[in-house]
């Protein structure tokens, strides 16, 4: 009933059978003679294969292969649309920018996969600590950024105090090691310099100043929110 009531001459179809989706191209031809339409010509092409390797590629280039939160490109290009969006409403917008403490003092002890360990860990709890609107993203080694859409920077400093809490209450096993660390964190928003009257802010000033109230963070002594 779908497909016959589409009205355009190329369009792709969905089919969902259990666990499977089938994608299929539809071209639509109008048979007419002498001005008079006599009826429609659809070809059918499935599309499956090629659908699903386009998804895999895309896959590839927007998510972090480690934690499958958003690469650093992907999470600046969805964090600009909230930008946007932030300014079209005049909401608040907050940015937390994370890092692990002392990262190299693990990798060093118990190697890179307990250091991959780690950092699924912390992504987790990120996740887990967060609206399903908010984004996550992998900004560097063991940096992460999450960005809090409407949040002010009271709420946001409690989110991330939150997180940090967590993680510092947290032992993460690998294989017959307990590991404890903790996470620094600066905090910035749009609420905290009072920039969203002149909408002048964006991503990368956001961005930059999360960065120095890290900075500060960890001069502070780390496992600290900023």
């Amino acid at each position: 009933k779908k497909i016959f009531s589409n009205n355009d001459e190329l369009f792709e179809v969905k089919i969902i059978k259990g666990n499977t989706h089938f994608f299929y191209e539809f071209h639509v031809t109008k048979l007419k003679k002498n001005k008079k339409d006599l009826g429609l010509v659809y070809l059918v092409r499935d599309i499956s294969k090629e659908t699903e390797a386009f998804m895999e590629l895309d896959s590839i280039a927007s998510y972090d292969f480690l934690t499958q939160v958003y690469n650093r490109r992907k999470f600046l290009e969805e964090a600009e649309i909230e930008v946007m969006m932030a300014k079209r409403h005049s909401s608040f917008l907050s940015i937390l920018m994370l890092d692990i403490d002392n990262f190299k003092v693990v990798n060093d002890k118990y190697g890179h996969l307990a250091g991959d360990s780690v950092i699924k860990s912390i992504i987790d709890i990120c996740c887990n600590s967060v609206r399903s609107t908010d984004i996550v993203g992998r900004y560097g080694g063991e940096e992460f950024v999450v960005l809090l859409s409407g949040a002010s920077v009271e709420n946001a400093y409690k989110i991330a105090e939150n997180i940090r809490k967590h993680v510092e209450e947290m032992d993460i096993k690998y294989q017959e090691n307990k590991i404890s660390l903790t996470i620094s964190i600066g905090v910035s928003s749009t609420d905290s310099n009072k920039v969203i009257e002149e909408k002048e802010f964006d991503i990368n000033e956001l961005l930059k100043k999360a960065d120095i109230a890290l900075y500060d963070a960890k001069n502070s002594g780390r496992n600290c929110v900023k």
